[in-house]
């Protein structure tokens, strides 16, 4: 069995504001295995969300190759490789605001071709400790901890192998994001699933197993010291 999930293979990618070409990757590679949770850190502005978004196959490199169990991603339809591989929790969480808790995760299984009930559904919210009766409320009525944790029930619903979370504490206190990183945590030991987090929290870094830091004088990722 082939041991790295996802792999990135000498990726550049320049981005043009109208002035200016900015190198934000050149050469850059990086694997990821199973059963791992990998934190990679940045600061501001230096790439940390590009490079995500390459890895989920939301942008394409000028050059290099992204592979997902050993297959080049843009060989995978984009949809099918988002649908059933990758779940991504975004820093703005990404819900749908006029739709309540349930349609919003249900809408996520509905296009996962995934049975559910009320009582599935209650389930999981129950596991990311929120209380059923949350249900039915809309999302623009819930509070920053709670959007994230419903966010977190949408990217485990579909029970894809690989989940990349942009920033998933960065509007949270400590008390809350301590909580978010551990139930993420237990998605990754307990379902062998692959995690990579883009972040600038050191308390995210702590968490990792494998902690990576975008350098940006070779314009890619080295090991945390």
């Amino acid at each position: 069995m082939m041991k790295e999930i996802l792999q990135a293979f000498n990726i550049a990618y320049r981005v043009n504001d109208g002035k200016n070409v900015k190198v934000l990757f050149e050469n850059c590679s990086l694997s990821f295995d199973a059963g791992k949770f990998y934190c990679l850190l940045g600061e501001s502005g230096s790439g940390k969300t590009t490079f995500l978004h390459l890895l989920a196959g939301l942008d394409k490199p000028d050059k290099g190759h992204i592979l997902y169990r050993g297959k080049d991603i843009q060989e995978i339809e984009r949809n099918n490789y988002l649908r059933d591989h990758v779940s991504i929790i975004f820093q703005d969480y990404n819900l749908i605001p006029y739709m309540n808790v349930y349609q919003n995760i249900a809408a996520a299984m509905a296009i996962k071709k995934l049975p559910y009930t009320k009582e599935s559904i209650a389930e999981m919210l129950k596991k990311v400790k929120l209380d059923t009766d949350i249900m039915f409320k809309r999302i623009n009525l819930l509070s920053g901890g709670e959007k994230q944790r419903v966010a977190i029930v949408r990217a485990l619903v579909g029970n894809n192998d690989i989940i990349l979370a942009d920033e998933p504490t960065g509007n949270l206190d400590s008390d809350t994001a301590k909580e978010i990183i551990a139930l993420l945590k237990t998605a990754v030991y307990k379902q062998h699933k692959t995690l990579i987090v883009v972040s600038h929290s050191e308390l995210v870094a702590e968490s990792g197993d494998v902690v990576y830091i975008l350098d940006q004088k070779i314009k890619g990722f080295v090991p945390k010291s």
